[in-house]
Order: structure tokens, then sequence, then C-alpha cells
């Protein structure tokens, strides 16, 4: 199986393979590629068609997290995880060979990652062109949830002078 991961952060897109380490645990792996969020379907496809094709099994498993966290980190340009989650969206890829699942996530930042909408997964045969395979992570990326703000409730609106009248 192959597995890649795509996150949605401010004006950028991070694709990376997911790798499983020999303890079965997936994890982020390198390369990790940043793109413009406005790059084209076929761009992007091409770029998670790479971070499938270096997705691996068995890698070791790490005894010390900062390095797995940190190239992400780094990729993405900030210094923290909580940073890093916030208003991000991302969505997870599975390659059997036979087809590409794109699994939207949703966000439980700061502490609880980013967990899997399985009910609302995609899928398209894996020898799809570049084009529909980066079209999917984008729709993949339109259903996947952000991390809700909890505890604060909206601010009352204040009525403006039009509205009163």
């Amino acid at each position: 199986m192959n597995r890649a991961t795509v996150y949605k952060r401010r004006k950028n897109l991070i694709v990376h393979p997911s790798s499983e380490t020999t303890a079965g645990v997936v994890i982020a792996t390198p390369p990790f590629t940043l793109l413009p969020e406005d790059v084209s379907p076929t761009d992007l496809g091409r770029a998670v068609l790479e971070a499938l094709k270096a997705s691996q099994e068995g890698v070791p498993h790490p005894t010390d997290w900062g390095p797995v966290t940190e190239a992400l980190l780094n990729a993405a340009e900030v210094k923290s995880w909580a940073n890093f989650a916030k208003g991000t969206i991302s969505c997870a890829l599975h390659s059997d060979g036979t087809s590409i699942r794109f699994t939207p996530k949703k966000n439980n930042a700061p502490r609880g990652g980013f967990t899997f909408l399985e009910d609302r997964a995609l899928a398209i045969p894996a020898q799809s062109s570049a084009e529909d395979i980066g079209q999917g992570v984008l729709d993949a990326l339109t259903i996947s949830e952000r991390a809700q703000t909890r505890g604060l409730k909206p601010k009352k609106k204040e009525p403006t002078r039009t509205e009163v009248m």
C-alpha cells in the first residue's frame, strides 16, 4: 500500500509520503513538497504521484519523534505543531495499485491531531491522469474539516443605524 498526505495551510499545500514503520505506525517522511494553493490540478497530481511512489513500508520506528515532526514544521515554515495545525486542513491518500482513495480529515487541533473522515472518502482508478488525481485531492480538501473554536461564543452583532430603521 502506498500512502501520502496533503495539508492545506494558509496559501500553500504541503505534499509528502506517509510511510509505515516496523511497529505499524504511519509517519510523515520526506520529501516534503511545498506548492502554492493555486497550483494546477495536473501539477498537484504529479506531486501526489511522486509522494505515493516514495512511500515505504518497514521504515525504522522512531525513538525520538522530534525529527519526524520537525521536518513537517520546517516545510510549513513554522516552529510549533499548534501553530501548524491552526487553520490547516488535510487529506490522506492510499493506493493499492487498483485505486487511489482520498480520505478527508478532521482537524482536532491543537492537541488532537487529525482524524480520518472515512464516510466522506472518494476513490478513483489508480491509472487516472495526474489532473484527475490533483482534482481528487482538491475535492477531498474541500470536504475536510477545520478545527472548531472551543469555548468562544460569537460576538453579538450591534445593529447599525440602517438595520434599526
